[in-house]
């Protein structure tokens, strides 16, 4: 699975330090049970796409990503849905050939001193 995304249209006047990538297991009872937020990894500023490794194949995700700076974090950027991941090499799945890509629209960072 590869997110995208742009860079936020305002970073509240103090430039990006990184993007924080999560995601959360939905997958049945057990895993919305369990909640929360996981965090897949932590990226430089001038990366704006991520593939996420060691998913679960069947399994439901909803992924974030979290623009950050000297301020604070921005607010979430989140998957409406939750996205099934799909092996490319078990059962033929229309467009199994090429990974699955979620473009996330684009971020604002508003934190600022008090």
């Amino acid at each position: 699975m590869t997110l995208s995304w742009q860079p936020p249209l305002s970073d509240g006047e103090s430039p990006i330090s990184h993007y924080i990538v999560e995601r959360q297991d939905v997958t049945g009872p057990a895993a919305a049970a369990a909640g929360g937020w996981t965090r897949v990894e932590r990226l430089r500023p001038h990366v704006y796409s991520y593939t996420v490794p060691h998913l679960v194949d069947g399994h439901r995700y909803l992924y974030r990503v979290i623009a950050e700076n000297e301020h604070g974090r921005g607010p979430a950027l989140e998957t409406r849905n939750a996205v099934e991941a799909k092996s490319p090499f078990g059962t033929y799945v229309a467009n199994s050939h090429r990974p699955s890509r979620l473009q996330l629209d684009r971020p604002v960072v508003s934190c600022r001193p008090v």
